[in-house]
């Protein structure tokens, strides 16, 4: 007698959850209709440094063939090769046709390439989106830690000390300004130098004519802080925040971080008179 009425509340609570698992939402379903879709507002060429990320706002629209837009419509966004990816990854057209979406990548190293697709029933459209990054430097150094420099008392010397800029490849960088400055001893240096193809540059150092004795010799590479802005249309970081997608990562659009790293190195000269 006393399993009847367990076998009742399991039947009731069976009944509950087939139906809820019938009222979940299912994956949208691509029609048979045949649409046109476009990608806009994206463009064909990122240069950056590597490991910066970059979003790029991007706009997808649906027509029929006739040219109107097509509301309600399912798109799905996707990157089919290349690095990057896209969010959403599919959504429905507003009551112009159109959906708004961010294609974002760290960019990697060297020349490379992707391609965005939209679908919209049974027409793909494609977007390939060269891409370029440029070598991030992890390293400055002297390509001599020591010097010794003589002359003759009463006669000021200018000597070139040459510096290097380093990517975690060991290659050289070109284009980066170098910082130099005397941290210790009598001496001045122009403060800034530009490496060359190579990766290397030189502090131009004077020494005072009365002087001798040990100075140290500071380089440095003033890394930015990283910094994230829109390629395209600003309304992406409104849209994003108004759906609650990233937030976080909207906020450092405009908000740069204040402090970049900072590449040193240091080394010692010595100054002598000659006789």
């Amino acid at each position: 007698m006393a399993r009847f009425p367990y076998v009742g509340v399991m039947a009731v609570v069976l009944c509950c959850v087939m139906s809820c698992q019938t009222e979940q939402p299912t994956a949208p379903q691509l029609s048979d209709q045949y649409y046109n879709t476009e990608i806009t507002l994206l463009d064909s060429t990122i240069i950056a440094e590597e490991g910066k990320l970059c979003p790029l706002a991007c706009e997808i629209k649906v027509t029929d063939d006739s040219g109107r837009a097509v509301p309600e419509a399912v798109i799905v966004i996707e990157v089919t090769s290349g690095p990057g990816a896209v969010a959403p990854c599919w959504a429905y057209s507003d009551s112009s046709g159109k959906v708004k979406a961010l294609y974002y990548l760290s960019v990697p190293y060297g020349d490379t390439a992707a391609v965005i697709c939209a679908y919209a029933g049974a027409a793909p459209f494609e977007k390939q989106i060269f891409i370029h990054g440029d070598p991030l430097p992890t390293q400055i150094r002297f390509i001599s830690q020591t010097d010794t420099v003589t002359h003759k008392p009463g006669r000021p010397v200018a000597v070139e000390i040459p510096v290097e800029v380093l990517d975690r490849r060991g290659k050289g960088v070109p284009d980066q300004e170098i910082w130099f400055q005397v941290a210790r001893g009598v001496a001045s240096v122009d403060p800034v130098a530009r490496t060359d193809k190579s990766g290397r540059a030189n502090a131009r150092l004077r020494l005072h004519a009365d002087w001798q004795g040990e100075l140290v010799l500071k380089a440095e590479l003033r890394l930015e802080g990283e910094k994230i802005s829109l390629a395209t249309r600003s309304y992406l970081a409104e849209w994003l925040a108004s759906i609650g997608f990233l937030s976080a990562f909207v906020n450092r659009y405009y908000q740069p971080v204040k402090d970049g790293n900072t590449l040193v190195d240091s080394m010692i000269v010595r100054v002598s008179f000659s006789k």
